[in-house]
C-alpha cells in the first residue's frame, strides 16, 4: 500500500514528462495520501509565488521519504485552495518504482575537498571548545589561539565515491589506518551550495598509479551534523535521479 511507503510530508519533486530536455524541477509535499492511486500534494511555488500546474498534465514525481528514493508517474485531476493552502489532487498512474537507500549507497563522483590530519592536541581543543565548559573568558581565548595555530596545515584532494556514511578520497597524504581527519568540500544541493565540515576516520588507504592523486583512503565520517547528513543523501538522491532521467529519455 502508499501509506506504507511514503508519508504525509515527505518532499516531492515533479517534471513535466511532455519536456524531453532537463527543466526545472517543481517542489512539493505530500499533505494526504487517499488511497494507493490518489494522493494530495502542495501546489510548487517560487519566489513566493504559486505555480499553478495544469489540470490534465502528467509529471514524474519523484519522493524522497526517508532515506528511499520512489518515483511514478502522476496525473493532476484537480487544482484548488482550501483554506491557506493550494492543492493539488493527483493519480498514480504506475506503481511506486523503489530506488536503492541511499544513506549508505556510494555515489561515483569527484568533488574537490580539504583536509588535513587532526593532532590529538587539536582535537582535544576542539572538544574542550564544544563541551565549552571554561572558567573563565581568558581560558577560552587561550583554547582557541592553541586551535587557531593548527589551522593552517590543509591539503588538497578528492572525493571519489560518497554516502552518508563515509567517502572515498585521492590526496597527496599517505594517511593510516583509525587516522582521525578533518575535511571540507561543497556539494549543490537543489541548485544551492551546501557546505560541509566533519572529522573522519580512516578505515584503509593505499598507493594509486596513474592518477592526479598518489594515494587512495577510505574514510568513515565521524559527528557528521544531522543536517550536513540529510545534504549528502539528497545530493545522492538528486544525482542517480539524473541519471536515471537521462536512462529514461525523461519519461
Amino acid at each position: 500500500m502508499a501509506s506504507e511507503l511514503i508519508a504525509v510530508g515527505d518532499k516531492i519533486d515533479l517534471i513535466d514528462i511532455s519536456r524531453k530536455e532537463t527543466s526545472e524541477d517543481y517542489k512539493s509535499k505530500i499533505l494526504d495520501i487517499v488511497d494507493d492511486k490518489h494522493i494530495k500534494i502542495s501546489m510548487p511555488m517560487k519566489g513566493g509565488r504559486v505555480i499553478p500546474l495544469e489540470v490534465g498534465k502528467k509529471f514524474r514525481l519523484w519522493i524522497y521519504s526517508k532515506n528511499v528514493l520512489y518515483t511514478t508517474i502522476g496525473l493532476i485531476e484537480e487544482r484548488y485552495r482550501k483554506e491557506n493552502l493550494f492543492v493539488l489532487e493527483i493519480t498514480l498512474e504506475t506503481k511506486l518504482e523503489k530506488l536503492q537507500r541511499r544513506e549508505y549507497y556510494r555515489l561515483p563522483c569527484v568533488i574537490e575537498l580539504d583536509l588535513k590530519l587532526l593532532e590529538e592536541e587539536e582535537e582535544e581543543y576542539i572538544n574542550q571548545l564544544e563541551k565549552d565548559e571554561f572558567t573563565s573568558m581568558e581560558a577560552r581565548i587561550e583554547c582557541q589561539d592553541k586551535l587557531a595555530a593548527y589551522g593552517t596545515n590543509w591539503t588538497k584532494g578528492n572525493i571519489i565515491d560518497l554516502s552518508g556514511g563515509g567517502a572515498r578520497i585521492n590526496s597527496d597524504i599517505e594517511f593510516k589506518k583509525d587516522d582521525i581527519l578533518k575535511i571540507k568540500y561543497c556539494i549543490n544541493v537543489n541548485f544551492e551550495p551546501e557546505y560541509v565540515e566533519s572529522k573522519a576516520k580512516v578505515i584503509e588507504g593505499f598507493r594509486v598509479e596513474n592518477m592526479p592523486y598518489k594515494y587512495e583512503t577510505r574514510i568513515e565520517f565521524i559527528d557528521l551534523k544531522k543536517d550536513s547528513r540529510d545534504a549528502i543523501v539528497r545530493y545522492i538522491f538528486d544525482e542517480e535521479r539524473k541519471k536515471i532521467q537521462k536512462e529514461k529519455g525523461m519519461s
